[in-house]
């Protein structure tokens, strides 16, 4: 009985196992901390400055907004646009990553005016959930 209590508990933990998916984002970026890495400040984590660095180095403020989105479509993120009150816009990409127990996902968020020229933008990755 013991046997089969930990062969369970290593599979569930074997499933919050997560790597990065093969694409540009990622490239270079070590692999995600695991689950509970939330505990710390996520901004201060070296995958989150990473990740934020890159996007603010490909996209910086004052780029045209176009290109963002068809360079996260290519980095299979689903992307959501919202106008915001001064005309602009704020988005956000998300790719979720693992799966069941335990889910991360990373996000790119940004603001554009409304001429589609990049006003901010910024990106992390972190939990979605652990059972």
């Amino acid at each position: 009985m013991r046997v089969l209590i930990v062969l369970a508990a290593l599979t569930l933990l074997g499933g919050c196992a997560v790597g990065w998916p093969d694409t540009a984002l990622y490239e270079g970026i070590p692999q995600p901390e695991g689950p509970g890495s939330n505990s710390t400040n996520p901004a201060d984590r070296p995958t989150n400055v990473m990740l934020r660095q890159r996007t603010q180095r490909l996209f910086p403020a004052g780029s045209p907004e176009a290109p963002l989105l068809d360079w996260l479509a290519t980095q299979k993120m689903s992307v959501r646009r919202y106008p915001d009150q001064d005309g602009g816009v704020r988005g956000s990409g998300v790719r979720y990553l693992g799966s069941w127990p335990c889910n991360r996902s990373v996000r790119v968020t940004w603001t554009a005016s409304s001429t589609g020229v990049i006003e901010t933008i910024t990106a992390d990755e972190g939990d979605t959930g652990c059972f």
